[in-house]
């Protein structure tokens, strides 16, 4: 069924070069080295081809038009971005395979300059043609994976000289009439044209399935629209899209989620119904998604970050959980968040690594604890900066066990050292100091208790809340 592939692709790229078979190179610079890339890839017929673009490199805008015409093309073709940004695109993919990953589609700044090179996509159904002007199109087989589009604003230049019946169709971001999959997939701040716009458009027979994915923070003005549209195209059951939606987010943009109910897999927060979203389905539909910024939140790409107390957290369905986030942190896989972003997600497990980082008492200013996992065996190390009951500072440290979510260690406390002009500390020794345990609650938050036999001290208990996660670990519950 693959019979071409039709890639146009708005980019700024550097020269390239074959690495072992199977993966081409495109250095930042040279848009002669994309295509030449994309057509040695098409050339392939029965192969899998990736493209690794210069990683975090940055490409102004450029055209490309490489076509494949072998009725009997079978080339597979990936394009690994590596943090790329592409500042615009424009993409055409008909009956082919093709996967995006790891990039950023956008505008450096809001509005782009003018907007952004579009594409018209059409197809002729009953001797009616039907388009969407678009920066990306699919009638073949399209996943984006870990990919943001950002700050674009949708395009109406060649919409506006495009006639239909007297009238245009729809501009969009993605129009879909094949087989278009998004998985880890941040859409934001999205400007409208002039024209009836929708984020993305599920038409004329496409599938469209959607997974742990953010829609965020488009203002499209008073230009009627929605963020996914699957209005269905007559009766004809040939022609009847289907749209699957799971563990996603719709929150801060100015239109509905849907103009028709898709089939929800459960997990899904948005601010109204219409997707068909329901507590039925194990989805949510709030007044405050609790969004937080948008922007570098660690990993490749940028990303929508949620609060602490965004009612995403744990709201996904594990069975449709991405393993990781569009960071590449660790999802918890007993009820990961919807979107893209997995709040204090990382690549350890809160019983493991995740607990890794800084905690403070917030009700007593001067005690930090530190906690470390440094053994595979459960080994935690622990330092707490505190004070005595006469408010002479202290430090505590011990190494304790971790088991199940409770951390138990021995104390002990280094006294009578000297501070030596010019050298270290001399003539300290170690004394027992009393046990601690640490209760870990959530990601965010601990419950420490401690028993002293060491004046001073004596026992107490009080909560703990996270300071701080350790860069690329983070935290997964």
């Amino acid at each position: 069924m693959l019979s071409r592939i039709v890639l146009v692709l708005c980019l700024a790229f550097g020269g390239w070069q074959s690495g072992f078979a199977g993966v081409l190179r495109v250095a930042d610079g040279d848009c002669g080295g994309l295509a030449n890339a994309i057509a040695t890839a098409s050339a392939n017929a029965g192969t899998s081809t990736t493209i690794l673009l210069a990683r975090e490199g940055t490409y102004p805008t450029c055209d490309l038009g490489v076509y494949s015409t072998s009725a009997n093309f079978t080339a597979n073709l990936v394009i690994d971005g590596q943090g790329a940004l592409l500042q615009y695109v424009r993409l055409n993919v008909g009956n082919a395979s093709l996967t995006l990953k790891n990039l950023t589609i956008g505008a450096a700044t809001t509005d782009s300059g003018g907007g952004v090179p579009c594409l018209l996509y059409g197809l002729t159904l009953n001797g009616l043609e039907v388009h969407t002007v678009a920066p990306i199109c699919n009638s073949g087989n399209l996943s984006l994976d870990t990919v943001t589009v950002q700050n674009l604003r949708l395009p109406e230049a060649l919409a506006s000289n495009i006639p239909i019946d007297g009238a245009i169709d729809d501009a969009s971001v993605i129009a879909n009439s094949g087989f278009l999959v998004l998985r880890n997939v941040t859409i934001s701040n999205i400007k409208a044209s002039t024209l009836r716009s929708n984020i993305l458009e599920n038409k004329l027979g496409g599938r469209l399935e959607v997974y742990n994915s953010t829609f965020s923070n488009s203002q499209f003005g008073n230009t009627n629209g929605v963020v996914i549209s699957s209005v269905p195209f007559g009766n004809d059951p040939l022609v009847m899209q289907t749209t699957e939606i799971a563990n996603s987010l719709f929150a801060g943009n100015s239109v509905p989620a849907c103009d028709q109910a898709g089939s929800s897999f459960g997990g899904n927060v948005g601010t109204d119904a219409i997707c068909g979203f329901s507590a039925a389905t194990d989805d949510k539909i709030v007044a405050d998604a609790g969004l937080g910024s948008f922007g570098d939140h660690g990993g490749l790409i940028p990303t929508q970050a949620i609060s602490a107390g965004s009612p995403a957290r744990g709201a996904g369905v594990a069975r449709y959980c991405e393993g990781l986030d569009a960071r590449g942190y660790t999802r918890s896989p007993h009820g990961c968040d919807a979107g893209a972003y997995e709040y204090g997600g990382g690549s350890g497990a809160l019983t493991a690594s995740g607990l890794n980082g800084f905690y403070y008492d917030p009700d007593a200013n001067g005690h930090y604890v530190s906690l470390q996992r440094i053994h595979d065996n459960g080994d935690i190390a622990i330092v707490w900066s505190t004070f005595d009951s006469n408010g002479n500072q202290a430090w505590v440290y011990g190494v304790g066990q971790l088991a199940g979510k409770r951390i138990h260690a021995a104390m002990s406390q280094n006294l009578g050292g000297v501070l030596q002009p010019g050298g270290a500390p001399t003539g300290s020794s170690v004394h027992a100091w009393g046990t601690v345990d640490i209760d870990l609650t959530s990601c965010a938050l601990a419950q420490f208790s401690y028993a002293s036999n060491v004046p001073g001290f004596g026992s107490g208990t009080f909560p703990l809340t996270r300071l701080a996660f350790v860069s690329d670990f983070g935290c997964s519950e």
